[in-house]
């Protein structure tokens, strides 16, 4: 559980997170924290339907498009993300970092998603060996949170919907998303059964996404 001055670094993306107020100490009304994001880092369009994120610029300069428009704000100034309102975020510098001090009303799973996420990350960076199961407990994070935010892009929701639709394999194999210790090498509850059901839920996920893609072609 996160608490004030925990700090989070993305060792691939080159983010940093540091808590300034956490959901235990809001009663999971708010979650402040600090965010350093590198040049050219962008957050796809997304939707959050109960969620409300705001951002204050500290350093650098963040280009939002919230609600389709666009608009560059500077140290000082603040930018809402309302809930139901499709909103993207990025900094444009090539050389300088941005600086956000940013809020999410209410926490939903938004704590559990950056730690999670983050811890992840690492891991996927620093233990290569085992990158499908962290690829696994994703999944499974990804099915945790699916009703606190979507994507709006067609490219960004299909892998969401993919990895949602492969949870069950990394549940089947006893991963979690929480699982930064305890590392089960992929196929660790290895019985016959197992694996035909890992392989029964692969392909349903497989399903998923011709299913989306089928969708998507027959409206455009």
């Amino acid at each position: 559980m996160a608490q004030p001055g925990d700090v989070l670094r993305h060792p691939a993306f080159g983010a940093v997170i540091r808590f300034l107020q956490t959901s235990e100490e809001t009663g999971g009304e708010l979650l402040r924290v600090e965010v350093t994001l590198p040049p050219q880092f962008s957050m796809p369009e997304h939707v959050h339907p109960r969620q409300e994120e705001r951002h204050e610029v500290v350093s650098g300069t963040l280009q939002a498009r919230v609600g389709g428009v666009e608009h560059d704000y500077a140290p000082g100034e603040r930018v809402i993300g309302p809930p139901n309102v499709p909103h993207a975020w990025r900094n444009p510098s090539e050389q300088e970092d941005l600086r956000l001090v940013s809020e999410h009303r209410p926490v939903l799973h938004m704590e559990m998603m950056l730690e999670n996420g983050f811890s992840i990350g690492r891991d996927l960076w620093a233990d290569k060996r085992h990158a499908l199961g962290h690829l696994l407990r994703a999944a499974i994070l990804m099915d945790e949170v699916k009703e606190d935010f979507y994507f709006t892009g067609f490219s960004t929701r299909t892998l969401m919907a993919f990895f949602v639709a492969l949870a069950p394999v990394g549940r089947l194999f006893g991963y979690r998303s929480d699982q930064t210790a305890e590392r089960r090498a992929y196929g660790s509850r290895g019985s016959a059964g197992a694996w035909v059901a890992g392989f029964a839920a692969a392909a349903l996920a497989a399903v998923a996404v011709r299913q989306i893609w089928w969708r998507y072609s027959r409206s455009s």
